[in-house]
């Protein structure tokens, strides 16, 4: 139990970035009150999501307590904020369809500098109500409305899990650049190739994901545009009803680029059914395009046979936990290869190499005082000091898969060292604290 206690108030303490303390007594409380902290923090949360009018506010709350709360929280948000816009998205751009605004907007809305330039206040109000809440403001058929500007939201990413990162990733594809105007295709067949198997990969990757059903939705929403074409951009010429030379070569180079994946399978499966029939896909009746059975059935039945052949690929949910997701690590072995080669590494008093794999700027403690090192230099030269025997033998006696891990990171020892992943790659991982 004595063991156990010590553990907690170790723990607490490192949660709190200070010093470890002697006593798990004072300790064990701050751990506590961490918990209950994210637990009030996701309370209002709730509360402010289901009353708020606009989304600025739930941003505003986003950016003074997303980094307070662990991954799992935070995903949490981030989804609750989705939610949000879905229900919101109708009310919001409605608002812009009030008698005047759209005259106002076309008036004084600089595109190039994306600024507002009016001395209407209820309408410098409203955009910029908007745009504090993450939307962005987007031009179709004339009209000035705002869309979600999920590229806003990647400044969450590192607070988020990868499954959600991915989400906000997959739909920033759309809001950074759309792929559709005018019920015109507006980006090369290739790049929406790519978007549908970014989809694809997305769903295969994450098939219990809790934004399963979306992510679905958007790549079947891909696929059938790649196939099938817009009412504005067909894959068929008008005249003839024949597939587009450029739309057969697309497909080709899909097949190809992409072999091993559903949608290559599910493309090469419309090619030889449209190669059947001299790549017609209708017959021209007089004035009218007839249909062709083998070409309908093939178009009635794509979905079906794309979720299948998905079922297939996904990966289904592991039975080894990894047991430092909630560090943010994805992949537990490249860690533990790491952790050992950084105990090699001080073993044999590698100076340089320890260096290497440490986040800058660090504050360790040299003669009872604190100091700041922000450089591979300065650690070299101090390194005695701060890789004292206390810090080497807690690295040395730690065994990887015995680590105390939250979302803080993975603690060695009794705090000794903590190490965690890089935010900007899943395979990089530091030493990110030295309790010396």
């Amino acid at each position: 139990m004595l063991k156990k206690t010590l553990s907690c108030a170790i723990i607490s303490l490192v949660l709190l970035g200070s010093a470890v303390l002697p006593s798990a007594v004072e300790a064990a409380p701050k751990h506590t009150q961490l918990q209950s902290q994210s637990q009030s923090i996701m309370n209002q949360y709730q509360k402010l999501i289901s009353t708020t009018k606009e989304a600025a506010n739930i941003i505003k709350f986003l950016d003074q307590n997303i980094a307070k709360v662990n991954r799992q929280q935070a995903d949490s948000m981030i989804l609750k904020l989705e939610a949000f816009y879905q229900s919101d998205l109708e009310r919001t751009q409605n608002q812009f369809f009030q008698p005047g605004i759209q005259e106002k907007l076309q008036k004084s809305y600089n595109w190039k500098t994306k600024k507002l330039v009016t001395k209407d206040t209820q309408l410098q109000k409203l955009v910029a109500t908007k745009l504090a809440g993450k939307y962005k403001l987007t031009t179709e058929e004339g009209s000035v409305f705002p869309i979600v500007d999920y590229g806003a939201l990647k400044k969450y990413s590192s607070y988020l899990s990868g499954e959600v990162k991915d989400y906000i990733a997959l739909k920033a594809l759309e809001s950074d650049k759309p792929w559709l105007s005018d019920a015109a295709i507006i980006i090369s067949l290739d790049e929406l190739a790519a978007r549908t198997i970014a989809g694809e990969t997305y769903l295969t990757k994450y098939p219990q994901s809790k934004a399963k059903k979306d992510a679905t939705n958007i790549y079947l929403e891909y696929l059938d545009s790649y196939l099938y074409g817009m009412n504005n951009t067909p894959a068929f010429d008008f005249d003839t009803y024949r597939l587009r030379t450029n739309v057969l070569t697309s497909f080709n180079k899909t097949i190809k680029t992409y072999p091993n994946s559903v949608t290559a399978k599910v493309v090469q499966g419309y090619v030889n059914v449209l190669k059947k029939h001299n790549y017609q896909v209708f017959i021209k009746d007089g004035l009218e395009q007839r249909g062709i059975p083998e070409v309908e059935a093939f178009k009635k039945n794509v979905h079906q046979q794309a979720l299948q052949e998905l079922a297939k690929k996904q990966t289904k949910p592991s039975t080894v936990t990894n047991r430092y997701a909630t560090a943010g690590i994805e992949n537990a072995s490249e860690f533990e290869a790491f952790f050992k080669k950084v105990q090699q590494l001080a073993a044999k008093g590698d100076k340089a190499g320890v260096a290497g794999y440490v986040a800058y700027p660090i504050q360790v403690k040299i003669n009872g005082k604190k100091v700041t090192i922000t450089t591979k230099e300065q650690f070299i030269k101090r390194y005695d000091q701060i890789f004292n025997n206390k810090v080497k033998n807690a690295l040395k006696n730690q065994k990887v898969d015995q680590t105390f891990v939250n979302y803080r990171g993975v603690m060695v020892g009794d705090g000794e060292l903590w190490f965690n992943v890089s935010l900007k790659n899943q395979h990089q991982f530091f030493i990110t604290s030295i309790n010396n």
